[in-house]
């Protein structure tokens, strides 16, 4: 069993690269991927020992539409609940906020 945390955040430029190339994701120049974080309404990772081993971001309108882009979890990490775990973080984020 894989002992992690999830956390509120998003992975850096270097760490979202690393994670995509490690499981055959296709590869965006380093301002891409700027931009794509910095466009970011949420983020959730996945750290075990310090390391980010799975991410999601949430992007959208910030008020009625939100899409769950880029969960990813490393190889090693996979099928032990980790993607769970971090689409849980973003859907609580994405729960109705209550309206007058």
């Amino acid at each position: 069993m894989t002992d992690y945390t999830i956390k509120e955040g998003l992975p850096s430029v270097a760490v979202y690269q690393a994670i995509r190339a490690e499981t055959g994701w296709d590869a965006f120049s380093d301002q891409v991927v700027w931009s794509a974080l910095a466009g970011s309404q949420f983020g959730s990772v996945a750290v075990e020992n310090g390391e980010v081993i799975g991410f999601a971001r949430v992007t959208g309108d910030g008020a009625t539409v939100f899409y769950i882009e880029d969960l990813i979890v490393t190889k090693a990490h996979r099928g032990k609940g980790v993607g769970a775990a971090i689409l849980q973080a973003c859907l609580l984020y994405t729960s109705p906020i209550p309206r007058d």
